[in-house]
């Protein structure tokens, strides 16, 4: 389990959790604790759980059936691009384990269907954002045709909607079992 929800869950009182947890995913209220006991004993749950942080789109998908009776997450006017505290060192770290997986994978890309299929969800998404003006940005995105990113990973958009390694992190409002390009969760 992730060592934030450990310690959330290891809260005594069940409103401090349930405070703790709300200012953990950026809900500006508390959260329900029956998500919190499913992220125990559901990995994959806790990490799309983590992963939605500061989402309030996908955050309302995976909480909505624990909490039927609360108030709609309130969405921010225009997505963002990464939170502040996503460093550089960090998005590094997450290319070089692309990279890593496309290497492994023998360079494997989807098909062109497969790509526009991808790239047409990411573009009808809220998380498709113009790239901060970062040092990161501008090198990385320095001979990309489209310099947009997702707001929810930090990725150039286009460049992983090509790779067959890579998945959306964002699930599909309807169905969160699936991302918003359609295609399971790994």
């Amino acid at each position: 389990m992730h060592p934030i929800l450990a310690h959330i869950h290891a809260i005594e009182s069940g409103d401090e959790r349930s405070a703790a947890l709300g200012e953990f995913l950026g809900l500006g209220r508390g959260a329900p604790l029956a998500a919190l006991e499913r992220a125990t004993t559901d990995e994959t749950f806790a990490f799309y759980l983590v992963m939605s942080r500061n989402n309030p789109h996908a955050l309302t998908r995976l909480l909505a059936p624990y909490a039927a009776d609360a108030a709609p997450i309130a969405a921010p006017a225009r997505p963002s691009p990464p939170p502040a505290d996503v460093s550089s060192a960090t998005l590094l770290r997450k290319a070089g384990g692309a990279l890593t997986r496309w290497m492994a994978s023998g360079f494997a890309t989807v098909t062109d269907e497969a790509f526009e299929r991808r790239f047409r969800a990411c573009e009808a998404c809220e998380n498709l954002v113009e790239a901060p003006s970062t040092a990161l940005y501008r090198i990385a995105l320095t001979r990309a045709s489209d310099r947009r990113i997702c707001s929810a990973c930090g990725c150039a958009a286009a460049r992983k909607a090509r790779l067959a390694t890579e998945h959306c992190p964002a699930p599909m409002p309807d169905d969160p079992a699936v991302n918003r390009w359609g295609e399971r969760f790994p």
